[in-house]
């Protein structure tokens, strides 16, 4: 339970922590803290994460995934309000909370999947089962994608009001970024249209191994994003 209760509230108390210190160095940390949550225009947002973090703890404990998933779906929304374009109107959140909410339906998922291929290779699962449940990730990853191509790249030009490049740190790691993903695409893709397509033949069973194999690099490279992600937010666009 202490563990739950860590992976669940402690990212977002080590990330407000950073983010303060970014801003204001260690000497007051305390006092950076409590000007970011009840002076700042980013304080609303934070006590809303930080208390649904909470909410959804206590519901994971309780055993009542559906108020998880509201839960973790709020959150996920707010953070609209504390990224680089939020400062652009109701635009910059908005697509800010697509697109959170997007990579983490992918990325969620892409765990389940490796559950389900996990039950399919020991026979709990029929391998028809498999295959049609990945089908049917496979057809949500599309909307997916666009979504989360749609929402990059139109954030991408709020921000730096041009299309990325190697002039900043910032730019960088955003291209990073954008190869990382690029990277799942290409994986999805070959998931979609070279590996599924065998999972329910005879000879299946190699399908199902390279299905996890390349499920398993998914799920890297989409860590590889979520990193990139967490160096891109206290860092300025424009240096």
């Amino acid at each position: 339970m202490r563990h739950a209760r860590l992976r669940v509230v402690g990212p977002a108390v080590i990330w407000l922590l950073i983010f303060a210190t970014s801003l204001g160095g260690t000497d007051n940390l305390p006092g950076t803290v409590y000007a970011l949550l009840f002076s700042s225009r980013l304080g609303p947002f934070w006590l809303v994460r930080l208390s649904l973090a909470t909410l959804l703890l206590f519901f994971a404990i309780t055993g009542r995934p559906q108020l998880v998933a509201s839960a973790a779906l709020i959150m996920l929304l707010a953070e609209g309000g504390s990224g680089h374009g939020a400062g652009n109107g109701l635009v910059g959140p908005s697509l800010h909370a697509v697109h959170a909410v997007s990579a983490a339906a992918w990325i969620g998922g892409l765990v389940a999947l490796m559950r389900v291929l996990a039950a399919g290779s020991t026979g709990r699962i029929p391998r028809r089962v498999v295959a049609d449940l990945l089908e049917q990730f496979s057809r949500m990853g599309i909307l997916i994608v666009l979504l989360l191509a749609a929402t990059g790249a139109a954030m991408t030009w709020l921000i730096l009001g041009d299309i990325p490049s190697s002039r900043n740190d910032y730019s960088q790691i955003l291209l990073l970024k954008i190869a990382l993903f690029a990277l799942i695409v290409g994986l999805a893709l070959i998931n979609r249209f070279l590996l599924l397509p065998r999972l329910s033949s005879s000879t299946g069973g190699p399908a199902l191994r390279k299905l996890s194999a390349a499920i398993v690099l998914e799920q890297i490279a989409g860590a590889g994003v979520l990193l990139a992600v967490a160096v891109l937010g206290p860092m300025d666009p424009n240096v």
